[in-house]
């Protein structure tokens, strides 16, 4: 993870100036004599590791905090206040924290009185999960995608995935009881492929699925794209009250293409 600095995160939040209810000053310390409101934005977990024999967890975290002093209606004051913070959290969500993928942000706004003036202090931490191979040659399950109608077709997301190709065995005894494995059939090429499931995307797999037709794919993993034709199989689809609906599709590989 290319971690970025405080003094970088003190810039996006400055470019939001328009949407703020009042002039902001941002600091990445503790000004000596603030002058209200104002914000700072400190880096308060620098760097760490989480590793085990595949893969390398790495951790970032910051501290952005609102000072306001309230000199006018309270309702008013935390109206504003309110405002603020959702410009930040939307500044915040928007940031690119130099992580592979988006594999676990935290944001999180708590309120606090001033200690010696009439105001209050609104703080969000904010935490960076990356995780990466630790050979340096895996292959993160993050740039798993599926291409459909390609080219310039619909690039679904993996969630995950399995790839299963192969020659199916069976086992059987000598006299002397020792196993030998002959090969029965050979197993074609086919592709679970697990995703959000949406209206939209719903709608193109099923109707690919209809046509019971070959269309053109892409299978993209790591830094390789392999052009393939599919089948499109049975679509599984699973939901829970409190998650996102997920679906499943089988993709037979029929062949491949060329590009022209």
């Amino acid at each position: 993870m290319a971690a970025i600095t405080a003094s970088a995160l003190k810039t996006t939040l400055e470019a939001e100036k328009d949407s703020y209810p009042y002039t902001i000053r941002f600091f990445t310390a503790v000004p000596k004599y603030p002058i209200y409101p104002y914000v700072t934005i400190r880096k308060i977990k620098p760097q760490g590791t989480q590793e085990d024999i595949v893969t390398i967890t790495k951790t970032d975290g910051f501290e952005v905090k609102l000072h306001i002093r309230y000199t006018r209606d309270v309702s008013k004051e935390e109206q504003d206040q309110t405002t603020v913070e959702n410009v930040i959290l939307s500044a915040l969500e928007a940031q690119d924290f130099g992580s592979a993928a988006l594999f676990s942000e935290s944001k999180t706004w708590q309120r606090q009185p001033l200690q010696k003036l009439y105001g209050s202090t609104s703080t969000i931490m904010v935490t960076i999960t990356d995780i990466i191979s630790k050979s340096g040659s895996g292959i993160g399950g993050h740039t798993d995608k599926i291409e459909l109608n390609a080219p310039s077709g619909t690039v679904i997301q993996l969630l995950r995935m399995e790839d299963q190709r192969g020659t199916t065995t069976d086992a059987h005894l000598n006299d002397a009881g020792v196993s030998f494995w002959d090969p029965i059939s050979s197993e074609g090429h086919s592709i679970n492929a697990t995703y959000e499931s949406t209206i939209a995307l719903d709608s193109i797999i099923s109707t690919a699925a209809d046509l019971k037709e070959e269309i053109q794919g892409r299978l993209l993993r790591g830094d390789v794209t392999t052009n393939y034709l599919f089948l499109v199989g049975r679509t599984t689809k699973s939901g829970q009250f409190d998650n996102i609906e997920r679906a499943t599709t089988t993709f037979y590989v029929a062949g491949t293409w060329v590009d022209e």
